[in-house]
C-alpha cells in the first residue's frame, strides 16, 4: 500500500453545503491508498452532524461542546488522525476527484518536499466554477491555506495549528514552514473548489488585527 491520507473537513452550521464536500472526499480517485475522512463539527446549532452520522459509518465525527475555531478544530483533528498525510477541507469547499491522488503521487516521490498545494476554482453556490485562481507567489499562497496536503509527520514537527487562532490559522503555519526552511511544492492544476461568499471575505477589524498581527510574527 501507499502512504494513506487523512481528509479534515472542518464544519460550522453548514448542513445543507456539507454533503457535497463529504462526496467529493469519498470519490477521491486513489490507487492502493487508505482514505480517513475527519469532520470536526465546531459546535453547530443546525443538523450538520445528523448529516455526517447518516452519511457513512467509517467517516469519524468529532463534536467540539463549544465553538473552539478553526485553530484549535484543525489541531484536534490532526492529533485525531494517524495516516502519512494530512489534507483540510472546509465544509462549503470541496474536492476535485483526482486532488489526494495527484498531490500524494508528488509528496511519494519527492521526500525533501513537506506540502503540496494546487490552484483552485472559485464557485458558486452550486458548485458552478466563476474563476481560476493562480497561486504562483508566496503570498498568494499563504492567503488558501485549505486545500493543501501536508506529510503528517512535518506538520507535528512544526507544532501543528496554533489553537488560539480563530482567523489565519493557515497563514501562521505555512509562514512556520516557510520560517524553518521547509519546502513545498506547487501544482499548476485547479484542483481544489472554493465558495467563497460574504463570511469568509468579509475584513473586520478584527480579522485585519490578526492578518497584521500574524504576518509580523515572523517579519513579514
Amino acid at each position: 500500500m501507499h502512504p494513506s491520507v487523512t481528509i479534515t473537513i472542518l464544519n460550522y452550521n453548514r448542513a445543507e453545503l456539507l454533503p457535497r464536500a463529504l462526496r467529493s472526499c469519498l470519490s477521491q480517485i486513489v490507487v492502493r491508498r487508505q482514505i480517513e475522512i475527519i469532520v470536526v463539527d465546531d459546535a453547530s446549532t443546525d443538523n450538520s452532524t445528523s448529516v455526517v452520522k447518516q452519511f457513512d459509518p467509517d467517516i469519524m465525527l468529532i463534536e467540539n461542546e463549544k465553538n473552539l475555531g478553526p485553530g484549535a478544530s484543525s489541531q484536534k483533528a490532526l492529533e485525531a488522525s494517524s495516516t502519512d498525510y494530512w489534507v483540510r477541507v472546509d465544509s462549503d469547499d470541496f474536492l476535485s476527484p483526482f486532488a489526494c491522488g495527484y498531490m500524494a503521487e508528488l509528496l511519494d516521490v519527492n521526500p525533501q518536499v513537506d506540502y503540496v498545494y494546487s490552484d483552485f476554482y472559485r464557485i458558486d453556490a452550486k458548485g458552478y466554477k466563476q474563476e481560476l485562481f493562480r497561486l504562483e507567489d508566496f503570498d498568494q499562497h499563504i492567503e488558501h491555506g485549505a486545500g493543501v496536503l501536508f506529510r503528517r509527520k512535518a506538520l507535528m514537527d512544526v507544532g501543528g495549528y496554533d489553537p488560539g487562532l480563530r482567523h489565519w490559522e493557515d497563514m501562521d503555519l505555512l509562514l512556520r514552514f516557510a520560517a524553518e526552511s521547509r519546502k513545498g511544492f506547487h501544482l499548476p492544476v485547479p484542483l481544489y473548489r472554493y465558495y467563497q461568499h460574504e463570511s469568509n471575505i468579509s475584513n473586520t477589524p478584527e480579522r485585519v488585527r490578526l492578518r497584521r498581527e500574524v504576518r509580523s510574527r515572523y517579519g513579514r
